[in-house]
């Protein structure tokens, strides 16, 4: 017939991750961290992580799906954590103090601690931090193979087996814990984003 024709595919290659349900909520808000992970050996493995990092928080209270997704996915301000969403948002609220490092929709990883320390316990909380730290370290032994491959390719020395020496990589970890304590990995960057309109 006419006027009839086969809708326009277009292919895409991406990555999906699984959606954290439900989320760790802080003042009925879903959140994640951006964590600093910086290689400087990749055999032996030395991996360092910065005691600093930003917490991202949405800006409309969150609701379990069975409510929230009746209009589908389009409230992004309950759902997405990520500023360059969040900002645009009339609900968004600037930090503008590093002293007050646990306000606003953006806060600094120490903040975060004081809280989660609050929230869950002395106990659960290292427990957190202890799983982060396991759950960062096995993303990077999984990363290994590629980072050999372009260390490989970059290097003439580390092509021939001799140590490299005066080089690191720095990942930007994007962490969502869920409601029972569980980090999750988002995504781990390989040119993470350093600039902030924060001073934290």
């Amino acid at each position: 017939g006419s006027g009839i024709f086969p809708p326009k595919v277009e292919r895409h290659v991406g990555v999906a991750c699984r959606y954290v349900d439900p989320p760790l909520l802080l003042d009925g808000l879903k959140f994640d961290l951006r964590l600093y992970v910086l290689v400087t050996c990749i055999s032996p493995l030395v991996i360092y992580l910065y005691e600093d990092g930003i917490v991202r928080f949405a800006t409309e209270a969150y609701e379990t799906h069975t409510t929230a997704f009746g209009d589908g996915l389009g409230r992004r301000c309950m759902h997405l954590t990520n500023v360059s969403v969040t900002q645009h948002s009339k609900s968004y609220v600037r930090n503008t103090s590093e002293d007050e490092d646990a306000v606003g929709s953006k806060w600094s990883l120490p903040g975060l601690r004081r809280r989660l320390q609050t929230e869950m316990g002395e106990a659960r909380a290292a427990d957190f931090w202890k799983n982060v730290d396991d759950l960062l370290v096995k993303a990077i032994i999984a990363a290994r193979p590629a980072l050999n491959t372009a260390t490989k390719a970059t290097f003439p020395a580390a092509a021939r087996g001799d140590p490299v020496r005066n080089c690191f990589e720095l990942f930007g970890a994007d962490v969502m814990p869920d409601a029972h304590g569980k980090p999750w990995l988002l995504e781990l960057n390989c040119d993470p984003q350093m600039t902030t309109t924060d001073p934290l």
